[in-house]
């Protein structure tokens, strides 16, 4: 409310009312020929506010101006506070911008592909069908391991020794992952295999042993493996009818532990199961198969009694056949041999090779590949596998 004692209230609830106080107080906004309802006279300078009550007019007349100012400056302030109450109260409430998610840093992939494994695969003589068994085994693992990567190395024949040698030391400088290696070359490749051990490039052997520290060796058990071969040289002198009381020669490849180890498993084991029989150790025939042929004449001329010859491997098992069908006496001279070379399996239909005791170079070369990958993801294995050997005879391949 605004107002002295002779007025009785202001109400103003809308614009209209507003516009009607603000009219009523300059001259210019109205029409000067229109007379005020009331008593007002000349030269009054009167406000008439104007309110609606219970259906009824009511006027009151204020005379002095600086009141009337006043009060129309106060109702006006109050008028724009209320309609900007107004105004805020129906915008809707600002909301406080939402959080943005946080950016997550983009993760990197532990490897966009794993890092690709160097294996060197190292035979003895890349030409010889054993041990490019060994090497198919390799590029089976390689085909079936995306990351890993195998690749072939070796001299041409078992017998270059010191061509091994350097080509061990060259994969060595070479710096692959890791090497899996059969060696003719014993000791002589210990310097190598020390070498690349230092560096961190992992060694296993397989079929001969190379004395020093390396992370496994897969191999024949080549004691057993000569016992083996004893046992069916008994087996085929029995069927055959000969007794147990001649020579049996055993045919030699070169210096090395694999050769060593079967002849002495074959020659212990013979002492226990036909002790009558005298074992005659050959030369050594550098797995030629020729040498192995003339080496087989040779002990043929030698002993009158020769009734059974065993062949340390493949190459001097086919020489001793060649010699043997030859002559005429594969019924009188019992052969036994190691490995199954297509020649050999030859000779074994047509009856002149008695028994072949089979190794498993691709395994060799599988496994060897397999164990070392697992030994360089910091798995376990095993310090020595036995890749086991069967004895083979005619019938089982006709």
């Amino acid at each position: 409310m605004i107002g002295g004692e002779n007025s009785r209230r202001i109400v103003t609830t809308t614009k209209s009312d507003l516009q009607a106080v603000l009219c009523l107080t300059f001259s210019n906004c109205h029409n000067p020929k229109e007379k005020f309802p009331g008593d007002i006279g000349k030269g009054e300078s009167k406000v008439l506010f104007v309110t609606k009550a219970k259906g009824k007019e009511e006027k009151m007349l204020r005379k002095p101006k600086l009141l009337t100012l006043i009060a129309v400056l106060s109702l006006l302030m109050i008028s724009v506070f209320a309609m900007s109450g107004c105004q805020a109260a129906e915008e809707a409430p600002v909301e406080a911008p939402a959080e943005e998610a946080p950016v997550e840093e983009p993760v990197e992939e532990e490897a966009a592909a794993a890092e690709t494994i160097e294996i060197a695969l190292i035979v003895k003589g890349v030409n010889s069908e054993f041990w490019q068994n060994m090497l198919a085994g390799g590029d089976t693992f390689a085909e079936e391991n995306e990351n890993v990567n195998v690749t072939p190395y070796g001299p041409d024949s078992e017998t270059d020794i010191e061509g091994a040698i350097t080509i061990l030391e060259n994969v060595v400088t070479s710096k692959p992952d890791a090497i899996v290696i059969a060696s003719q070359s014993g000791e002589g490749a210990v310097p190598a295999v020390d070498n690349a051990m230092s560096q961190g490039i992992l060694v296993i052997t397989t079929d001969t042993v190379i004395p020093t520290d390396v992370v496994s060796h897969l191999a024949t058990d080549n004691l057993a493996g000569g016992r083996t071969a004893a046992d069916a040289m008994v087996e085929a002198l029995d069927a055959n009818g000969i007794e147990k009381t001649g020579t049996v020669v055993i045919m030699h490849v070169v210096e090395c532990d694999t050769d060593t180890l079967r002849g002495q498993g074959f020659d212990e084991r013979m002492g226990e199961i036909a002790p009558d029989i005298e074992i005659i150790h050959s030369r050594y025939t550098n797995d030629e198969v020729a040498e192995a042929m003339t080496a087989t004449e040779e002990s043929i001329t030698a002993y009158d009694a020769l009734i059974g010859i065993f062949g340390i491997d493949y190459n001097i098992g086919e020489g001793i056949a060649l010699a043997i069908e030859q002559a005429g006496l594969q019924d009188e001279i019992m052969v036994i041999a190691f490995d199954d070379s297509e020649a050999e399996i030859e000779a074994l239909k047509k009856g002149v090779i008695k028994a072949l005791i089979v190794q498993d170079p691709y395994n060799m070369g599988y496994l060897g590949c397999d164990l070392v990958v697992k030994a360089l993801n910091g798995e376990e294995v095993s310090e020595y596998v036995d890749t086991g050997v069967k004895v083979v005879k005619a019938e089982d391949v006709q």
